[in-house]
């Protein structure tokens, strides 16, 4: 709901609305298990034009009744990670001029009083350069709060991993 509140805020939550499509059916397997311990469509459609789905209350009634407080409409819905990150590097350019880099790595940096100095390695070249702010948004590994001594407030997981893939199979069985 944050981030929903965020790109309210930022004026594009119809945008990420009307690229969003709709949560398809999921099945969820536990390891060593060939059959599904969630398979059933867990989110319903509104009565509205858009790609607006609700979690149905049989299936997740706590949740629901999270986002029933929330004063957003949108949710079970999918926004691709390529189209969301096209999304906001857009708005970013076009709105506050700013370019995101990718294939950029953040080895260390320094700051005073004008700005911040980056030490940066682009496709394997190290290169230095001044910037006015620098957003430390590089998760739990971050070198930012790293180099400024900040703790993580959360937890990783290194022996948990989850795949999630945007992907149709035909006659799929599951074995291991």
């Amino acid at each position: 709901a944050r981030t929903l509140e965020l790109y309210k805020l930022l004026g594009i939550l119809p945008e990420v609305e009307k690229r969003s499509t709709p949560m398809p059916i999921r099945k969820i397997y536990l390891p060593g298990n060939n059959e599904p311990i969630v398979g059933q469509q867990v989110v319903e459609e509104l009565p509205t034009e858009s790609h607006i789905y609700r979690v149905r209350e049989s299936c997740a009634s706590t949740l629901v009744s999270q986002l029933k407080s929330r004063p957003f409409q949108i949710n079970g819905a999918i926004l691709r990670q390529e189209e969301h990150q096209k999304l906001l590097r857009e708005v970013l350019k076009a709105d506050y001029g700013c370019e995101v880099e990718s294939s950029t790595e953040l080895e260390s940096f320094t700051q005073d009083d004008e700005g911040v100095s980056v030490n940066l390695v682009k496709e394997g070249k190290r290169e230095t350069t001044r910037v006015q702010w620098l957003v430390g948004a590089d998760g739990a590994h971050s070198v930012v709060r790293k180099q400024l001594g900040l703790t993580f407030l959360g937890e990783t997981h290194a022996n948990i991993a989850v795949l999630i893939g945007d992907i149709e199979i035909e006659n799929f069985r599951y074995s291991r």
